[in-house]
């Protein structure tokens, strides 16, 4: 279980679209010219997001 307030529910909905469309409208193109380095470049950055969910879920009184 998250420890995120269900009001903020739907802005993380919406930030995690967002980033979807950027992450695959970037990715596309750098597949066109680099295909090799943008497969290694999106399992990074899927990495990073995924721990960086895990930082805001352990310390989500922020929210």
């Amino acid at each position: 279980m998250s420890e995120f307030r269900p009001s903020m529910v739907g802005a993380l909905l919406a930030v995690s679209g967002v980033a979807c469309l950027a992450g695959v409208s970037r990715t596309g193109v750098l597949l066109d010219r680099f295909p090799q380095s943008a497969v290694t470049t999106a399992v990074a950055t899927q990495g990073v997001g995924v721990l960086g969910l895990y930082a805001a879920g352990r310390w989500s009184s922020w929210c």
